[in-house]
């Protein structure tokens, strides 16, 4: 049973790069899209001459954030690094470290990215990437076959992006590329490949394997090959490197893709044929194998028989022909005249076509001594063929191991590195099939790592390091290979061209289909198709008695294959179809076949196929004669004619043969020997420029990536100098370079404004040009030039110019790489306004220090490296300081510090020496002169120098904080007062933020509204559940609440009577509510509002029982009202009575007048007792109703009377008062002011502002008499009107013109005005 085995976590992918000739530009876009922590190590390989140092660290480093190195010998390779080659070495892998190897000699093509990949896939396996870039040439296409045979991954750059095509597309020729793209698409695959996390059994066990087991049979079923009998790990890494490739990660989903795509199947299967391959793999077991199997199998055999030499799983014949090789130099060492033959089997049909060829890229030099290769190779374009004589050596055929029955009578097997993938019970069948096929004394070779363990007693060990076996024992019974069919036996399949790849057979371009049809048409008998030459192309049937199977090198030619009886008889019909163009039918034909004699009959037909422009001749042996079509028909068993007239025409064909022969012949002779000697030359030149186009491609490949690398330093060296250039010109500093013989060499602009100096001047002597400076001045700067220049010096000088400007000159040697001084670099920079402003910082400075004395701020300066006196200027500023001096000793300073605070500021020192990014910062006490501590701040930074003469210094300043020291003790305090103050208050204290949410409130507020801070800190003032209600009960609205208006107006909002839901006692609280906003500065908008609140609960039920009370009073007073209004009318109607009864006009006056003041205070008993306030009466209406009435009582109505102005609240006081006032003063104005004239006019006007009540009476009659005195008048209405006008606290103004006017102007409150 197949189970998927346990594929273990997988390490951090090794990606090796190679890169030739434009792959400068290749490597930069890939690193362009690789993360700097991906875990990935990097190693690039280059072509780099040995003459010549790279500059690839410095241009690649600004195209990634990893670290780059340069190889190493025993470096380890670490995740997130990117490692260089060397142009001395070649490196490889061993293990985790790098190993460097000595570069092949000068005249050997050197390879060293195939050598590193070869390392990489041998030492990483499936964390292995090759990845192959722009280069020319082929370096790398054979180290990408161990990366895919390893199970690593294979990349390659699309020729399309790369500037030189030559090494991708030779490694696209591989067929092993897993991923081809841009730089840009390999890095982003590359990123996905090592985040893939491909899990075989995230399903259960069971369907793991079941899904494993259908997939193998799949590609069974499609390719024909049994994958079942191979080891199940090697099977499962492949298919989990496809899953990675892919991106899929559940085996399942893979089934599914699997049967979705239909060339799955053979990229699968071509997956699992991937093997290592080279010339002289391990040399050492080829050696072995000359030494101990060569030599046994020449002794062994006749001299006559040929070697025969079998190799299983040959893939592209690179060990085939090696020991074709190694077979033919014993044979010419030892001089030994002997034929051999090699057949070489493969499942993989490809490795076959491209082995049969022979053609291998030139790369394989590294692998082949230049010997060997000069003897045994020739070279074709850009490849290198192996030579006919060789070539013709060997058979390449199509041959499972495993399902096909084996060769015999086999000298030499070699299987090497195949046993390893198979799984136990298949080796050892594999192990009896080639016990089977060698002959006694055969020898066998495996890999170094395959063993017979279980078929001991059948080989005896030749060399047990290098797995050479001897055969022994008995021959295996034929029951053991009774399952394989002979009659599909290889030697069949060397005469199928479907399945026979032998260097000098001809391609076939029709199907076996087309043949198979032909056949069926004529009934399929036994048959055989050749070509002209006689060369079997495709068999049908059983034919094994017609053919012979000799010993030696195979033929697959029909005429050496037939019995001797029927060769010539063949031969023959197949020339008269040919020539005649009509079938030929050979009838009782005899021959011998295993002593026994038969007679057959055959027929030759022409049949319609035509392939590749020769004849195809089908031979039919029918078991039943048909001659329905036949033309030609030859009866050898009675017609002597037709044997006569055969031999005749042989004869004659012979004839014109051998004349053709001999002129062919003649002709070879001489163009062989012109040919030879050509030849040789050729070969000789070939041989020279072969080597000279090798060097000189492995020249231009280094040349081409050094220049690569010149023209982006050279970009980068421009860019560089521009970047001087501008910066010089920017600086705005006149710079000036002179050689030693103080020759101009190059000056900035900013130099003309000293030296007359313009482009054209450069190169020549600095002395020739006048300048902005004195005569000796300029001497002096040549002398302080050429003083520098021999003392390795600098020089620093203020000089002034004759334009009165200042200039700091600056000369300093102008120093090369060998450190040697060879000329100088003269600066100057205008430092006339910088003069200036040392000026003005000069009295800044002493503005300054006037500033801190005034600030109570003093500066310092403790210089480290002489820790023993610390400059001070205390005593300057701080004259309370028990010390004046400037410099005080630091330990005698710390005497003044107060003792708990010591500790303290020795630790603060000390850590702002030790680190200076840490800023000293603390307060202490130190003892004033009059023995009393005060405090001090202190801050301070440690600057530092290393130039000239080195120095540290702790640099800091002093506040004097002594009282900002109390009002923050007297602070605390208050803090503390007003805290408990708040917590204590009887008053309930809120605090709201801008958005009317609360921050903080103090018990009394917790009390009245029934909860803690923390649950009131979720609320504003819009929140609902307060459920707060107006005195009526109505709700009162969030934006009504005062905090809010606070909030919005910026203005308080106070006296707000609110009832608020208590949950604690499950009713109302009654509160009234002040909100002040608070303000920050000049700011406009509050940030936060204080809110008081009392209680008012108790105080609100007091007031109802009161309010109840005074509706009862009212009540009372509206009946005492009434009672009054009542008797006053009664006392008014006695008075009308009695003025009737009374005859004295005076007396009448005096009732009449009595009665009218009693109507008027009876009118304002009754206006009280119907109003609905009895405190307060509505004077203008009130008015309004006595003028009526006054009005009323007039006989004539010649006097109007008018009432103006507006409305006025008076209570009962002051309206008796008032009414009466104005009553007499209207009478007044009746009886007295219109005596004389017939109509007149009264106008009352009633008026307040803010607290004080005005009432005039005017009339236009004739107005008082002159000299009018109210203190002199006599009359009872004037002197009533004064009293009333004393009794309101008011005062009477009199005017006398266009009638008399009176005004009485008298207190009220303010809720009396309108």
């Amino acid at each position: 049973m197949n189970q998927v085995p346990s594929i273990t976590e997988s390490k951090p992918l090794i990606v090796g790069i190679g890169a030739s000739a434009g792959g400068l530009d290749a490597i930069q876009d890939f690193f362009n899209h690789i993360p700097g922590e991906t875990g990935m190590s990097f190693v690039i390989i280059q072509h780099l001459s040995p003459n010549f140092k790279s500059l690839m660290n410095e241009l690649l480093g600004k195209h990634t954030g990893m670290e780059i190195l340069t190889v190493t010998e025993e470096m380890e390779i670490q995740p997130n690094k990117i490692y260089l080659n060397r142009s001395d070495v070649n490196i490889s892998l061993k293990g985790n470290k790098i190993k460097l190897i000595k570069k092949a000699p000068f005249d050997r093509l050197n390879l060293p990215i195939d050598i590193f990949f070869h390392s990489l896939g041998s030492e990483c396996a499936e964390r292995s990437v090759a990845i192959v870039l722009s280069g020319t040439g082929s370096d790398g296409s054979r180290g990408i076959r161990t990366v895919k045979a390893s199970g690593g991954t294979v990349m390659v750059q699309d020729p399309q992006t790369a500037q030189f095509n030559g090494m991708p597309n030779t490694a696209l020729h591989t067929h092993l590329a897993d991923f081809i793209g841009s730089p840009i698409d390999l890095a982003k695959k590359l990123i996905d490949l090592s985040t893939s996390k491909t899990d075989f059994f995230d399903s259960d066990k069971i369907d793991t394997d079941i899904l494993f087991k259908d997939l193998l049979s799949e590609v069974h079923k499609i390719t024909g090959i049994d994958f079942r009998t191979y080891k199940s790990n090697t099977l499962a890494r492949r298919i989990q490197k496809r899953m990675d490739i892919l991106g899929i990660i559940r085996l399942d989903d893979y089934k599914k893709y699997f049967t979705s795509n239909e060339d799955e199947a053979i990229i699968l299967y071509k997956e699992f044929m991937i093997g290592v391959t080279n010339f002289f793999r391990d040399p050492e077991a080829f050696d072995s194998l000359v030494l101990n199997g060569f030599g046994k199998i020449f002794n062994d055999k006749k001299s006559t028989d040929p070697i025969r030499i079998w190799i299983p799983a040959c893939s592209t014949g690179e060990e085939v022909f090696t020991i074709a090789i190694l077979l033919d130099e014993y044979l010419i060492r030892n001089k030994i005249n002997r034929d051999y033959k090699i057949f070489a089997t493969d499942i993989d049909t490809d490795a076959l076509r491209r082995a049969s060829a022979a053609l291998y890229p030139v790369n394989i030099i590294t692998d082949i001594a230049k010997e060997r290769l000069q003897n045994y190779f020739v070279k074709s374009g850009d490849q290198f063929q192996l030579i006919k004589r060789i070539r013709e050596k060997v058979i390449f055929s199509a041959h499972n191991l495993v399902k096909d029955p084996p060769f015999i009578r086999m000298d030499i097997i070699s299987c090497r590195n195949l046993l390893i993938y198979l799984k136990p019970e298949t080796q050892k069948r594999v192990i009896s099939n080639f016990h089977f096929s060698l002959r006694s004394g055969g020898i066998l070779l495996l890999g170094h790592s395959e063993n017979i363990s279980d078929n001991e007693g059948q080989f005896e060990v030749l060399d047990p390091k290098w797995r050479i076996y001897k055969r022994s024992g008995q021959q295996i019974s034929r029951n053991n290979i009774d399952d394989y069919d002979f009659k599909k036996s290889v030697f069949y399949k060397y005469l199928s061209p479907d399945k026979t790849y032998a260097s000098n057979a001809k391609n076939n371009s029709h199907s076996e289909e087309s043949y198979y049809r032909t056949l069926t048409e004529l009934h399929s008998p036994p048959s055989i198709f050749i070509d002209q030459n006689f060369q079997i192309m495709f068999i049908n049937g059983d034919i094994g008695k017609y053919l012979t199977v000799g010993k030696g090198v195979f033929t697959s030619n029909l005429i050496d294959m037939l019995e001797p009886g029927l060769s010539s008889i063949v031969r023959n019909a197949v020339r008269r179809a040919a020539a005649d163009k009509i079938p030929v039918e050979i009838k009782d034909a005899t021959f011998t076949h295993n002593d026994n004699n038969y007679t057959v009959s055959i027929i030759v037909r022409i049949p319609f196929i035509e392939v590749d422009n020769y004849s195809v001749f089908l031979i039919e042996f029918p078991s039943i004669q048909s001659t329905d079509t036949i033309k030609i028909t030859m009866n050898l068993g009675n017609d002597t004619d037709i044997n006569n007239q055969r031999i005749t025409d042989l004869e004659s064909e012979l004839k014109v043969l051998n004349t053709e022969k001999q002129n062919i012949v003649e002709e070879l002779e001489t163009s062989n020997e012109e040919l030879q000697a050509s030849n040789e030359e050729l070969m000789a030149s070939n041989e020279e420029l072969q080597s000279a186009n090798e060097e000189l491609q492995s020249v231009n490949e280094e040349l081409y990536s050094i220049n690569t690398e010149l023209q982006a330093k050279n970009t980068e060296l421009e860019n560089l100098t521009l970047d001087m250039e501008n910066l010089l010109a920017s600086t705005q500093i006149g710079t000036l370079f002179l050689d030693s013989e103080m020759r101009i060499r190059k000056f900035t602009p900013e130099l003309r404004k000293v030296f007359n100096l313009r482009e054209n001047d450069i190169g020549r002597p600095i002395y020739d040009f006048a300048s902005n400076f004195a005569d000796i001045t300029e001497k002096d700067i040549l002398v302080e030039a050429k003083k520098v220049i021999e003392e390795r010096s600098y020089s620093y000088k203020q000089i002034k110019s004759t334009g009165s400007r200042y200039y700091l000159q600056r000369i300093t040697p102008f120093t090369r790489s060998d450190e040697s001084a060879d000329g100088v670099v003269i600066t100057y920079i205008d430092i006339t306004d910088l003069r200036d402003t040392v000026d003005k910082l000069e009295v800044a400075n002493t503005v300054l220090d006037q500033a801190f004395e005034s600030a109570g701020v003093s500066w310092w300066i403790w210089d480290i490296l002489d820790p023993k006196e610390m400059g001070n200027r205390f005593g300057k500023f701080f004259n309370w300081l028990p010390f004046n001096s400037g410099i005080i000793n630091v330990n005698d300073y710390k005497e003044y510090i107060h003792p708990e605070d010591l500790d303290g500021f020795v630790e603060e020192l000390n850590k702002g020496i030790s680190n200076p990014n840490t800023v000293f910062n603390y307060e202490y006490r130190i003892k004033s002169n009059d023995g009393r501590w005060r405090w001090l701040q202190e801050r301070a930074v440690v600057k530092i120098n290393t130039d000239h003469i080195p120095y540290i210094q702790l640099v800091g300043v002093s506040y004097d904080i002594n009282d900002s020291k109390v009002k923050e003790t007297k602070l605390s305090e208050s803090e503390i007062k007003y805290r408990t103050m708040f917590e204590t208050m009887q008053q309930g204290v809120i605090y709201l933020d801008p958005n009317g949410y609360i921050i903080s409130a103090n018990p009394k507020a917790e009390e009245i509204l029934g909860l803690t801070v923390e649950q009131m800190q979720k609320r504003n003032s819009m929140d609902s559940g307060w459920k707060a209600v107006h005195e009526d009960m109505s709700e009162f609205a969030g934006n009504d609440h005062p905090s809010m208006i606070a909030l919005k107006t910026g203005k308080p909002a106070s006296g707000v009577i609110m009832g608020v839901f208590n949950p604690k006692i499950n009713n109302y609280r009654w509160i009234i509510i002040n909100a002040i906003p608070q303000f920050r500065g000049n700011e406009t908008k509050p940030y936060q509002v204080y809110t008081t609140f009392e209680d008012i609960t108790s105080i609100r039920n007091t007031k109802e029982i009161l309010s109840h009370s005074l509706r009862e009073k009212e009540i009372l007073l509206k009946e005492i009202h009434h009672r009054v209004k009542n008797n006053l009318q009664i006392i008014s109607s006695l008075l009308s009575l009695q003025t009737e009864n009374i005859s004295d006009a005076k007396t009448r006056t005096i009732l009449e007048t009595a009665k009218n003041r009693i109507h008027s205070i009876s009118v304002i008993h009754k206006h009280l007792y119907e109003s609905d306030d009895l405190s307060q009466i509505d004077f203008k209406h009130y008015l309004k109703t006595i003028i009526s009435i006054f009005n009323s009582s007039l006989s004539e109505d010649r006097i109007k009377t008018e009432i103006k102005g507006e409305n006025l609240l008076l209570d009962i006081n002051t309206a008796v008062p008032a009414s009466l006032i104005i009553h007499e003063l209207v009478s007044n104005s009746v009886k007295h002011a219109f005596k004389s004239r017939e109509k007149g006019k009264i106008s009352v006007t009633v008026k307040s502002k803010e607290s004080l009540a005005e009432i005039t009476v005017k009339d236009n009659g004739k107005g008082l008499p002159k000299n009018f005195d109210t203190k002199k008048a006599k009359s009872l209405g004037m002197n009533l009107i004064l009293n009333l006008v004393s009794q309101l606290n008011g005062n009477l103004i009199i005017e006398n013109g266009n009638g008399a006017t009176f005004k009485i102007q008298f207190p009220i409150n303010e809720e009396q005005s309108n």
